[in-house]
């Protein structure tokens, strides 16, 4: 094993949510922060998202967790703004709003937030929608990022602020010692830190402390993507249905996903998965049947057992934070999550509407032996 280095902080996890929390460690003036990473920094995950940002769309909209997402979405203009300026990277951030479709034989939308729209305003809008389109519901001030750019501009903050940048180590044990977390190791590194932060996503429960594993059920959710070529077709907003949603890109690309599958570590992408996500493409827009696809990929969602996030301090270990289970939110709830964990790191006390996040409060939480 080779030589143990030292940190302040300690990032295991480098996809959106771990390389944020180093940026807002750093920028609230930590220093000797590390993110290390099983493999090639931002691309699991949050290199296969499609970037959204639909609180209202992704959460029972008068939830705690929808509220949190909102929050989240608020910080977003200010988060890209600042983070264009600090690295002279530019991540595309569109929130001219999702439009939320309804076809003839869905039931109708809920309109508990939102501008309800009848089918002759969304083809106003969005001019090549299919005519069969009964209802829908815009979202103003939601949208979508570049979210491979925003995992670039990310990683040039790193660089530029001596943030180590770890990466291909496998760190999958929690160094500790009466009752204190004191780095990770793997199986040909270990580091030493004052403070450890998991956020390593679908492989979160596979983190082990005194040979347990975390007391914290995630389990990955495959999602399958693909991309056409827009063929010409301009789209303002992303659209959604209950089948698939469209999320316009520069490049003259269309983004459309997404399956949900439950096939444990496979990120391999099937033909029928391509074949059902060019349908339900197609069904809102028909022009998108004949376009060919360009691309497909999948991605691992880290899903908790009721759906949302796990974000704070470790029960019964001192100076461990989880940040995981963020599942489809994990782009839209990073510049959040950091902040909390960067407020836990500093000893603030949480507010109560957070309350519902912490890690203590999932019923998979139980004593760590240590």
């Amino acid at each position: 094993m080779s030589d143990i280095a030292t940190f302040d902080h300690l990032i295991i996890g480098g996809g959106i949510i771990g390389l944020t929390i180093a940026r807002e460690l750093h920028r609230r003036g930590e220093r000797s922060i590390a993110v290390v990473d099983q493999s090639t920094i931002g691309t699991e995950a949050s290199w296969a998202a499609a970037g959204m940002l639909a609180p209202n769309i992704e959460a029972q909209r008068t939830s705690a967790f929808c509220r949190i997402c909102n929050d989240s979405l608020a910080l977003y203009p200010a988060f890209i703004s600042e983070l264009q300026a600090e690295t002279d990277v530019r991540v595309e951030l569109n929130t001219n709003g999702i439009i939320c479709l309804s076809f003839n034989e869905d039931p109708p939308a809920s309109v508990e937030s939102g501008q309800p729209l009848s089918s002759d305003a969304i083809r106003h809008l969005e001019p090549h929608i299919s005519p069969n389109v009964r209802d829908g519901i815009l979202f103003p001030n939601e949208g979508h990022v570049n979210n491979r750019a925003l995992l670039n501009a990310l990683r040039r903050y790193a660089e530029l602020n001596n943030i180590r940048i770890i990466e291909n180590t496998q760190t999958s044990e929690i160094l500790s010692d009466n009752g204190r977390a004191q780095g990770a190791a793997g199986p040909a590194t270990s580091f030493r830190s004052a403070t450890t932060i998991v956020a390593t996503g679908a492989w979160s429960s596979l983190i082990t402390i005194s040979g347990q594993h975390l007391p914290f059920q995630i389990k990955p959710v495959k999602g399958q993507m693909i991309a056409l070529n827009s063929s010409g077709i301009d789209l303002s907003h992303v659209i959604y249905s209950p089948r698939g949603y469209l999320v316009p890109r520069s490049a003259d690309r269309i983004l459309v996903g997404a399956t949900v599958e439950n096939t444990g570590f496979d990120k391999s992408s099937t033909p029928d998965a391509a074949r059902e996500i060019h349908a339900a493409a197609a069904e809102i827009i028909p022009d998108l049947a004949h376009v060919k696809i360009v691309d497909q990929w999948a991605g691992l969602r880290p899903h908790a057992p009721n759906g949302t996030p796990i974000i704070g301090p470790v029960p019964d270990v001192e100076n461990l934070y989880l940040a995981a289970g963020h599942f489809r939110n994990g782009i839209l709830l990073a510049p959040l999550t950091a902040a909390y964990i960067a407020d836990d790191v500093q000893g603030k006390t949480p507010g109560s509407e957070r309350s519902r996040f912490l890690p203590e409060r999932t019923s998979q939480a139980k004593t760590v032996n240590i």
